[in-house]
């Protein structure tokens, strides 16, 4: 028996031991037609899904279904795709969806498989590393995972449920579902950012944004621009130019990098847990000073891009026109004007909750920040208004009060709960306080609104314990 073996053994053992108590307890519910609903819809099995998942069931909370865009390998979030890292940018303690069970841990299986002294030696994780790990993660919590499925809407359904169209390749199909927790990571509340300039004045072929599957194989010998100043700019970079590039040009619209990071300064226990127990206005006013700052470039990140020679920065540079010469593409900025062959965007993503097709049946529905606190308007400069506005276990909020009561049973455990919630939905340093708080609240809700059935369970209850017999 392999050491991952004998960890899964070991790991079985555990659950058991922490099973109690162990009874299926949740109530059906059937939708119009009679299929039966599911309890817990899960939209993304990245590390949010994959933990959410595994609370749930964790709390005998069994009938949930996770559906993932990606294919199978592919679906753990960005990690073999556009994220372009060596590593991870948090640290290797960190926990994910373990969920503070050490045979679960990302540590226990890296040792089982590199050993302890290896641990001992790994600085950050490799990020091909966290993806197979999260891979084998949904398979040995034994979660029911259909990949290659996307939602594509979202929207009220009759008895208290909530419906969503899904599309995969075997075509299209309804599912009914008690709760829905979109779980859908960095962009998961609106896109990836293309500045309205870039958009306007080349077509979407000619440049490329950071999500993309870009073909740098491509870009040897060629002269190379990416716009945008943080750690994703760096990454592309670094690719480019390990891939032969002849030159890149960073542009950066700020006049330096940013070098303190507040982010870091949330990671304690009373921030990650009890931020969101904070008032509105302090909320707002913590994070209108932590969100624009962003986080810097990660040393390791800075040091591997500029180790290529033909990497140029350029700091207090704004773009101010795009257009096509011949083959190259012509950028002229406030300081001067270059022409590049290949142009990459790396400007990072904004909240816009109308450019989540899923949502689009019910976003008119969905209370913002700007709702909230109306007055914040005035001094907005960073779009935070634009953020939801979240209930305790994160769900959407009416924007009406009364008029749309199936937001409650839809939780958005995305970067967007960033503001109601601080550090949340596509973090790991956040990650098992979010998964905790929706999980209470779904768990409540069943309990409470089938509390008169269960009352109902209660006074028919009528199995024996003593079964001595006596005069």
């Amino acid at each position: 028996m392999s050491n991952l073996e004998k960890l899964e053994t070991r790991i079985q053992k555990d659950l058991d031991i922490i099973r109690s108590p162990d009874r299926s307890w949740v109530r059906a519910s059937y939708a119009p037609n009679g299929d039966k609903a599911i309890d817990v819809l899960i939209v993304g099995a990245g590390q949010c899904g994959l933990g959410l998942g595994f609370g749930l069931m964790r709390e005998q909370i069994g009938n949930i279904t996770l559906v993932e865009r990606a294919l199978s390998g592919f679906g753990q979030g960005p990690w073999r795709a556009f994220a372009r890292m060596r590593t991870l940018r948090s640290p290797k303690h960190f926990n994910g969806p373990d969920l503070d069970i050490p045979s679960l841990s990302f540590q226990a299986w890296y040792e089982a498989q590199f050993g302890e002294e290896a641990w001992n030696e790994l600085g950050k994780i490799p990020k091909e590393l966290w993806n197979d790990y999260l891979t084998w993660f949904g398979q040995v919590t034994r979660l029911p995972i259909r990949y290659g499925v996307e939602v594509t809407s979202i929207e009220p359904d009759a008895g208290g449920l909530v419906k969503a169209t899904l599309s995969s390749a075997e075509g299209i199909e309804t599912v009914h579902a008690r709760k829905i927790v979109l779980a859908t990571g960095a962009d998961g509340n609106g896109d990836w950012l293309v500045p309205p300039l870039v958009a306007r004045s080349l077509p979407r072929p000619r440049y490329y944004i950071s999500t993309d599957d870009i073909p740098f194989a491509d870009f040897a010998q060629k002269s190379v621009a990416v716009l945008g100043g943080g750690a994703s700019a760096f990454d592309n970079a670094s690719v480019a130019l390990e891939a032969g590039a002849l030159s890149v040009s960073i542009l950066v619209k700020r006049l330096g990098l940013h070098r303190v990071n507040p982010h870091k300064w949330t990671e304690f226990s009373g921030f990650l847990n009890h931020f969101r127990d904070l008032p509105d206005r302090d909320k707002w006013r913590i994070m209108n000073y932590i969100l624009p700052m962003r986080e810097p470039v990660p040393p390791e990140t800075f040091d591997r891009a500029t180790a290529h020679r033909n990497l140029e920065m350029r700091f207090g540079v704004e773009v101010r026109a795009l257009r096509h010469a011949g083959s190259k593409i012509e950028i002229e900025t406030t300081t001067d004007t270059l022409h590049v062959d290949e142009l990459i965007v790396c400007t990072g993503t904004r909240t816009d909750l109308r450019a989540r097709r899923e949502l689009a049946g019910i976003v008119d529905e969905i209370a913002l920040w700007s709702d909230r606190l109306g007055d914040i308007q005035a001094n907005d400069p960073h779009s935070l208004g634009d953020f939801p506005y979240l209930g305790p276990h994160f769900e959407f909020v009416e924007k009406v009060p009364g008029a749309a009561p199936h937001l409650r049973n839809i939780y958005n455990l995305t970067s967007g709960a960033t503001l109601s919630h601080g550090p949340s939905g596509a973090s790991i340093n956040g990650l098992k306080a979010a998964i905790r708080r929706v999980v209470d609240g779904i768990r409540r809700d069943f309990f409470v609104v089938d509390a008169a059935a269960f009352q109902d369970e209660l006074l028919s209850y009528a199995i024996p314990e003593l079964d001595r017999e006596f005069a």
